[in-house]
């Protein structure tokens, strides 16, 4: 049996993905005697590191095909980035190695993620990158993901102890931010996987969000060997990522949450999978979160298939249907979930063959079965009202702007979203950004305003998401 103790109270700290391991067994101590046997070689790269410096930069080019010495230098620099997680001083106190400690700025893991952080290449936002970055970012993925695979992909039995797994697992989720075609598959393993252990699947999932936001097809295109090996690596994250959202992660009825003033994230290898506790239920949610963040990175309402049908995916689908809530989706969707799901669906570039007034009507839908909460108690705190608000806000005000531009939509279509846009910030997002008004008055929530656009503005599609498949029909709860 497993256990992990989280250092934050409450299923936020989880949420944010602070899982603050602490250790198996004895539940607080970790000696450096025990983690020495996974000590792994971690090389200072010397002359690597300038090497890897000037094709950063783009001073130097990357040979094609890259020769050995080049290979090498990302070789011995991801070795160095990657192994000394394995560390034990990293872990632990030395020499008092029965407590475990802070660490000095050069001996944490902070200082380990901090490291690769500066050795990458993320995309930015708008994912204009040089084909020279293109290639620093596939060579060092390559020896980057070798790496790490060697620590978190083993045979069950030898995989090292769970503060080395899940430091590495945060690195693996650092290293994904830069999109790098190598890191896909170990990432789809992790999550496909039912022996992964739980920490490992949250932070695989956030992993795939890390991949899906640097995401742009043709890029992805490029790097891979092949272009229908990058349709088909999308094809199965999104996949896998869908699993978790519609069937929930694959270790659901071995892991649970134990309530108290630390929760605490167990798995039992004997327990059955034919009901979920209240517990169960807690981190069921906890993993579906994260998947529904991920799939919510993508800008893309239909992805892929264009060199095989068979790999086309609509993950916008899915999160509509989360955003509707969805009565065929258990355990029951939780506001944060749906929250999440909206905030997805309305960063989406919609093609030609999305049913716009269905895709508003869903974003409207969810907004009103977030927001009916704060308009039934004003001083409701399980969700972060105004942070989420500001979010919501910045996300419908950049969806206004780009279906405004959209050449394509006739004006009662731009007309309809306008009003949505402005009817959820009077009624939903300002009230809750600003619950009080003049000297102490309420500026209530207003749901009304939300009832009356969609009264207005009924979509006439039979709830299909698409006009050009009919088997996307959502299914609104009640």
């Amino acid at each position: 049996m497993l256990t992990l103790r989280f250092g934050f109270v409450g299923l936020l700290a989880l949420s944010l993905g602070w899982l603050a391991l602490m250790t198996e067994g004895s539940r607080g101590q970790t000696t450096a005697k025990q983690l020495e046997p996974y000590k792994k070689t971690a090389n200072e790269p010397g002359e690597a590191r300038a090497v890897l410096v000037g094709f950063k930069d783009g001073s130097v080019s990357i040979s094609k095909p890259i020769n050995a010495a080049d290979q090498a230098a990302f070789t011995q620099m991801a070795q160095y980035l990657v192994n000394r997680v394995t560390y034990p001083e990293y872990h632990v106190a030395i020499p008092e190695p029965t407590d475990l400690q802070p660490k000095s700025a050069d001996k944490s893991v902070a200082k380990l993620i901090d490291d690769l952080r500066k050795a990458l290449i993320v995309p930015p936002a708008d994912g204009k990158i040089t084909l020279p970055q293109e290639d620093y970012i596939r060579e060092l993925g390559i020896p980057l993901n070798k790496y790490l695979s060697e620590i978190l992909i083993q045979e069950k039995g030898k995989m090292p102890p769970a503060i080395i797994r899940v430091n590495a697992a945060r690195l693996l989720a650092v290293a994904c931010e830069s999109g790098a075609p190598a890191l896909w598959p170990t990432v789809i393993t992790l999550i496909n996987n039912p022996e992964t252990p739980p920490e490992l699947l949250y932070y695989s999932l956030k992993a795939a969000e890390g991949l899906l936001g640097g995401f742009d097809v043709s890029r992805l295109s490029r790097l891979a060997v092949q272009p229908e090996e990058a349709d088909k690596l999308l094809f199965d994250m999104v996949r896998a990522l869908e699993d978790v959202v519609l069937k929930g992660p694959k270790i659901a009825g071995k892991v649970y949450i134990e309530s108290g003033s630390q929760p605490i994230l167990s798995t039992d290898p004997n327990a059955k999978a034919d009901r979920l506790h209240p517990e169960q239920i807690a981190a069921v949610q906890m993993y579906r979160l994260q998947a529904i963040r991920a799939l919510a990175r993508l800008r893309n309402d239909t992805i892929g298939g264009k060199v095989k049908p068979a790999y086309e995916v609509r993950p916008i689908f899915t999160l509509a249907r989360v955003a509707v809530g969805d009565p065929s989706i258990t355990p029951t969707l939780n506001k944060k979930e749906i929250a999440e799901a909206v905030l997805g669906l309305v960063r989406v570039n919609p093609s030609a063959n999305i049913n716009l007034d269905e895709l508003a009507y869903a974003v409207s839908y969810g907004l009103r079965v977030v927001y009916s909460t704060k308009a039934a108690n004003s001083d409701d705190t399980t969700l972060p009202w105004k942070g989420l608000s500001g979010r919501m806000n910045i996300a419908l005000q950049d969806w206004l702007s780009a279906i405004s531009k959209a050449p394509r939509l006739v004006p009662k279509q731009k007309e309809s979203i306008s009003s949505l846009v402005k009817k959820a910030a009077d009624g939903l997002l300002n009230p809750s950004i600003n619950p009080t008004v003049g000297a102490g008055g309420i500026n209530p929530v207003k749901l009304d305003l939300i009832d009356d656009w969609q009264r207005d503005n009924p979509p006439a599609n039979d709830r299909q998401l698409f006009s050009d498949v009919k088997t996307f029909k959502l299914n609104y709860s009640k």
